[in-house]
């Protein structure tokens, strides 16, 4: 992959806007950062798929109540209302559906816990997604934030976490059919010299791909960093060779493209998604919430141990990444 001189690298960081700056550590490594989002070929596609993530029949999500046969503990009359921002469109992690219910998977363990903690009232805030989340919680808009995040140093320095996960985030990449035998990891992606679908700075996968790059300062390259319009958008530059990779979610490469209504369907014999990464995700909360995430580690291990975690993701992802890789994962896969 195409090497820069440190002094680019850090040039195009300090280039980098005033969001990514707020929170530094996140977005670091040195990345070219592009605006993305510019019309496309498969325009009208990448509507149906935005209108997908609303999708009436994920309203039937059994709660965690319902799948226990427990009830509720009644919220104390000095419970603490903790609101918990959310991305709107980050089927199924997180989503608003169209008749309004806020769900997904990260949605669902955390209303678990609420259910669980009579001394603090969770309320679920929409928001786009990434670093206005994270911008969120710093400023103290919220005291709190789910959209699939993994634990680093730098984020613990700004970030109370718990100890323990509430998820299992398994990634991968989205290459042409024709290049899978060249590449289907960091490692064979870095000596073809491919080129990565830009990169969401607040979004786990970010993380992962940054991590991996310090881990292996050899093989280490410049990757765009931007917000996509449109995940169809991603599929269609890989699949027309404008990238060679796109880093993401089986679950939205089973929806998007192998999907026989797929906005991206007519992909579906070019593309093969293959997994890289199993890392366990977490919620945030602030510094100054810190009683809330040592609250939630009181417990997970109760919503865990019931299989309901296990439920979620066959119901939301379609498959039990929990039974087939651990709840810690097994980090990127080398």
């Amino acid at each position: 992959m195409r090497k820069r001189q440190i002094n680019t690298l850090i040039n195009r960081t300090l280039a980098l806007s005033l969001t990514f700056t707020a929170v530094a550590g996140l977005t670091g490594c040195g990345t070219a950062s592009v605006k993305v989002g510019q019309a496309s070929s498969v325009e009208a596609a990448s509507a149906k798929e935005d209108e997908s993530f609303g999708n009436t029949e994920y309203d039937g999500v059994k709660s965690y109540l319902e799948y226990a046969g427990i009830e509720a503990q009644p919220d104390a009359a000095d419970a603490r209302v903790i609101k918990i921002a959310y991305g709107y469109a980050g089927y199924p992690i997180s989503y608003t559906t169209k008749n309004g219910d806020v769900s997904g998977y990260d949605i669902e363990v955390l209303k678990a816990v609420d259910a669980l903690l009579p001394g603090y009232r969770f309320e679920f805030v929409p928001s786009q997604g990434g670093d206005d989340l994270l911008l969120g919680v710093q400023t103290g808009k919220f005291n709190g934030a789910v959209r699939n995040w993994f634990q680093t140093a730098e984020r613990r320095e700004i970030f109370s976490f718990p100890e323990k996960n509430l998820g299992l985030s398994v990634t991968g990449l989205t290459v042409r059919t024709e290049d899978l035998e060249k590449i289907h990891d960091f490692a064979s992606l870095s000596d073809a010299g491919g080129l990565v679908v830009p990169v969401d700075p607040g979004d786990g996968h970010y993380t992962v791909l940054k991590n991996w790059c310090d881990a292996h300062p050899d093989k280490a390259w410049e990757f765009e960093t931007g917000t996509l319009a449109s995940k169809t958008d991603a599929y269609a530059w890989v699949a027309e060779g404008r990238y060679d990779a796109y880093f993401g979610l089986e679950v939205s490469f089973n929806s998007i493209v192998k999907a026989g209504d797929g906005p991206a369907h007519q992909y579906a014999d070019a593309l093969t998604w293959t997994p890289c990464a199993a890392i366990p995700t977490y919620v945030i909360f602030s510094l100054e919430d810190k009683d809330v995430a040592d609250a939630f580690d009181t417990v997970i291990d109760q919503i865990w141990e019931s299989g309901y975690t296990n439920y979620l993701q066959e119901t939301l992802y379609g498959a039990d990444y929990i039974s087939q890789y651990g709840r810690d994962g097994l980090g990127v896969f080398e």
